[in-house]
């Protein structure tokens, strides 16, 4: 029994850990400088549509185009 209450410990830990981790990350500001080391022309070369940088360029792209 004591083995479960382990296990679940760990695992709540974990959770409790990943949240507070990702709260911090989004209220954490972007250094100085930061904004312009990506280059765009470079970075619509890539495949991955997953990327959060790429789909922010395409968002500037279009709300530029209206």
């Amino acid at each position: 029994m004591i083995d479960v209450l382990i296990a679940i410990a760990i695992l709540l830990g974990s959770v409790v850990l990943f949240i507070g981790i990702s709260y911090l990350n989004d209220h954490t500001d972007r250094p100085e400088g930061c904004d312009e080391l990506i280059d765009e022309a470079a970075c619509h070369a890539c495949k991955n549509t997953q990327c959060l940088v790429k789909q922010k360029i395409e968002l500037d792209d279009h709300d530029v185009a209206k």
